[in-house]
């Protein structure tokens, strides 16, 4: 196995990554969030990836960290691995994930994952549980994907108008091709209607957010 630093854009849409996406997706994992597809395509000064290819140069798992939103270094990462390596490659990439963060002024670290075994190998290195997310999901009204959402109101925290203006409240459900804009209640997603600003820090995919045991919260 090789693991290695990448900084700067990463294109997820061309070899190696789209590959292991797509095979990610082949098996219901939802790979990464909108954040780090965000990054990925406009890093963030001081992300980065971390590449691991099997002994015949296979891509078989990529991580993206991001440095959070903080006056002090903190980081969020997520590790995509390829299923039949699954529980057998993690370690080498946290590693290599851990010494470029302690030479680029260490902080605390927070693992987004959606990933059971993920979860216990963060477990069994000493990380503990600091949130536990949930992905709520419902079809667009009036789009024949199911019944229309009884007794929810969607309302973006402003609209513009076609003069200019600016509108709150707004009761009236996004199309599919558009989506409310940032800070509104609910975005739209291929599957539907999903809920954005649920908690302090909001995921589109089901997981854990873990944090080393004992490190600041």
């Amino acid at each position: 196995m090789r693991a290695s630093i990448v900084s700067g854009p990463a294109d997820l849409d061309h070899p190696p990554l789209a590959a292991l996406l797509d095979r990610l997706r082949a098996d219901g994992h939802p790979g990464l969030s909108e954040r780090k597809r965000l990054d990925a395509a406009e890093p963030a000064r001081g992300s980065f990836g971390v590449l691991c290819d099997d002994e015949d140069g296979h891509l078989v798992a990529y991580a993206r960290c991001v440095p959070s939103r903080h006056p002090s270094p903190q980081w969020t990462m997520e590790l995509l691995v390829h299923p039949h390596w699954r529980e057998r490659v993690e370690p080498e990439v946290l590693a290599v994930l851990y010494v470029r963060l302690l030479t680029h002024g260490g902080g605390p670290l927070t693992w987004w994952t959606a990933d059971p075994g993920q979860e216990r190998l963060a477990r069994a290195s000493g990380w503990r549980i600091e949130r536990t997310l949930a992905r709520l999901v419902a079809p667009l009204p009036g789009t024949g994907g199911g019944p229309p959402l009884v007794g929810v109101a969607i309302s973006p925290s402003s609209t513009t108008t076609p003069a200019g203006t600016s509108s709150s409240g707004s009761t009236t459900p996004p199309s599919a091709n558009t989506p409310s804009r940032a800070g509104g209640r609910w975005r739209t997603s291929p599957d539907g209607l999903v809920p954005t600003g649920m908690t302090r820090r909001t995921s589109p995919w089901p997981g854990a957010t873990l944090r080393p045991a004992g490190s600041a919260g």
